[in-house]
Order: C-alpha cells, then structure tokens, then sequence
C-alpha cells in the first residue's frame, strides 16, 4: 500500500469549551430539570447502578483470566510441565482501533452475516421524515459529540451508534433543539454501556463536558425514553462492521486505510442528510474514496460482484462527495481534532497535505 508522506505538527488543541462550539444554540434556553427539594445524588439512575454492576463481573472476569493465563500448563517433550502464557495473551486495543469484527473472517458465514445486516438495516435506518430545521444544529451537535467520544476513548462505533441514536429520536420525537445535547450525551452513554471492554464514563463526566447545561436527573430521564423510543432494541447496525468486511475482503491490512475510512464516516455524520443512507452504503463509499486516496481502487473494481458489495457506479457519487467534504473540512471541527492526535497517527493533518498536492496537481 502506497504511503502518503507528510511533515507531522504539534497535536491539536483538544478543548470541550461549548460556549465556542455551541454557540449558535446559546441563544435557546437550556434544559435543567432542578428541583430544589430533591437532591440530585438521590436521583440515581437504575442504569448507573447496573454499570456497576456490570464493572464489577468484568474486573472479576479479568482477574480470573490472568489467574487462568498463570496457572494453565502444557507438557512438553520431555513430558516436563510449563506454564504456557502466549496463547491466552489479549491484544491490548487501547490505543489504535484495528479490524476488529473477527467473527466476519469466517468464510464459511460471512457472506450470509453481511446478507443478514444488510436487511435489517434496511428495516432500521432512519427514514427521509427529518426536517431540514435540525441540519444546522445536527452539524454542531455531532462536531461536538465527536470530540466527547474522543475525549472519553470510547471505540469509533459508539459515536455512530450515538448518532443513530439521536437521529432516530430527532425522526420519532421530535426533539426540541434545546434538547439536543442532551439527548447526545445520553445516546453515547447508551451505546458505551453495550461495550464491555472499557469503563462506562459517569454521568457527571457528560455533565461537566456539556458545561452543566444539563443534570444527572436529565439525562436518567432521557435515558429511559431513548430505550423507549428504540424499543430497547440497540442492535444498530454500524457502517464500520461492513468497512471491516470489506478491507477484509479486499485483503487490506492498514491501518491507515481503515482510519481513512473512518475519519470520512465522522465527516459525513456531520450532515444529517446523511443518516437517511444505509450504513453498508455509506461503508462501501468510505472504503471506495479511501482506495482512491492510496491509488487502489482497482483492489475494488476486481471484487465489486462478490456479495454484499456495491458496484462502483452506484458508490462513486457519493464517495465524491466525501472527498469535497474532506477537502473542505476545516482544522476546527471535531473529526479533524480527534484525527489529528498521535493516537491516529495524525492522519488528518496527512491527508490535510495530500488535498493541498491534489489541488495543485489539478491546477497544473
């Protein structure tokens, strides 16, 4: 795979102040549910409880883990015992977010889990029902909610998930756009609660970083009518697991690559035009304008008749339409922010040098 080379800079300020992001909302009024008589550490939330709960089994199973890894023991040749560590080691996915949906490299049932996922997504996506009266604030909402989950080191697919989250309530609800942060927050500590491999962030952490526009109470009572409104069915599917499927498939192994694809996705989910297109669509564009970026895409001309893939004239629009829009994505929006931390290997500012080459290549 061709690498793009670029002069790396300092990282990017990463800070959570609303009053900048936000500030086209402070003209509504704030949400706060306060009541005086009650104080809020006694309005505790059953899912707050559960989270610890939960905390508790998943630091006991770890525990238990290591202390399996110690004690199991194989036989050599000599018939000797020793303590064999290697194979029950865990990759540590701390710091980069790789292909991780193993259970799509099985050949004998991918291809039938792809068919599955494509057609409840097809019942699930949002509908074309969502006025264009939230464009503005969805693009100000998800900027900031992108920064949130960066902040917090919650896996990429919790912000999708939240942003599906919060579509589908903007689609059913109607929601109010003073209630839009909330509802925000609310929805990425949902979906970080299905993750059981980090710790679930407190409520009083998406109340600090939304400036206590909002209180535990507030977002305890949204959590439940978000559950209500998806009918506590948060199976979503998300565009990565078909991006991992494809690079799969396509026998690609980056890194690179697959930050690429998810940095375009963060980019689209800005534009709330864009919750009306099925992920496994939105995925294959990614995936399409990422092998245009490293000069590949004949990788997915050779594969596009393999099942779950998409021919390329029926991506190619809108994989243009994501390299405008990373072309035209500023240095002071969230996913350029997020992407441009070591943790990604500043892949926003590369690939910020390669639209200035492509540029000047075009002009020429």
């Amino acid at each position: 795979m061709q690498q793009l080379k670029a002069s790396f800079c300092e990282d990017v300020d990463q800070g959570m102040s609303l009053k900048c992001v936000l500030r086209t909302l402070e003209t509504q009024p704030r949400l706060a549910i306060r009541d005086k008589n009650i104080p809020i550490c006694a309005k505790q939330s059953y899912a707050s409880i559960a989270c610890g709960k939960e905390n508790q089994l998943a630091e006991h199973v770890s525990q238990s883990r290591r202390l399996l890894v110690r004690n199991v023991s194989v036989k050599n040749k000599g018939g000797n015992s020793k303590k064999n560590k290697a194979n029950l080691c865990t990759t540590d996915t701390s710091k980069t977010e790789t292909l991780q949906d193993a259970f799509l490299y099985v050949s004998e049932y991918s291809s039938d889990i792809i068919d599955y996922l494509q057609q409840i997504e097809e019942e699930k996506h949002v509908s074309h029902s969502i006025l264009s009266k939230y464009a503005v604030s969805h693009d100000i909402i998800v900027n900031w909610l992108t920064r949130v989950q960066h902040r917090l080191a919650l896996p990429g697919w919790t912000l999708h998930a939240a942003v599906s989250l919060l579509d589908t309530a903007i689609c059913i609800k109607g929601v109010k756009t003073q209630e839009l942060q909330l509802v925000a927050s609310t929805a990425l500590w949902i979906t970080a609660k299905c993750d059981m491999k980090n710790q679930v962030p407190r409520i009083s952490t998406f109340c600090s970083l939304s400036e206590y526009s909002f209180h535990k109470v507030d977002m305890c009572d949204m959590e439940l009518t978000l559950l209500k409104l998806s009918n506590f069915n948060l199976h979503i599917v998300n565009p990565l697991t078909f991006v991992s499927y494809y690079l799969y498939r396509l026998c690609v192994r980056s890194d690179e690559v697959y930050y690429t694809c998810n940095y375009l996705l963060d980019i689209m989910y800005l534009d709330i035009n864009f919750s009306t297109k099925r992920p496994s669509l939105l995925a294959a564009a990614a995936v399409y304008a990422a092998l245009h970026i490293y000069q590949k895409q004949e990788l997915w001309k050779e594969q596009e008749n393999i099942k779950g893939f998409y021919t390329s004239e029926k991506i190619v629009n809108i994989s243009d339409i994501m390299l405008n829009e990373l072309k035209k994505n500023g240095c002071d929006t969230g996913p350029f922010k997020k992407y441009s931390s070591s943790r990604y290997n500043k892949l926003s500012t590369i690939l910020c040098d390669w639209v200035k080459s492509s540029s000047s290549k075009a002009i020429q």
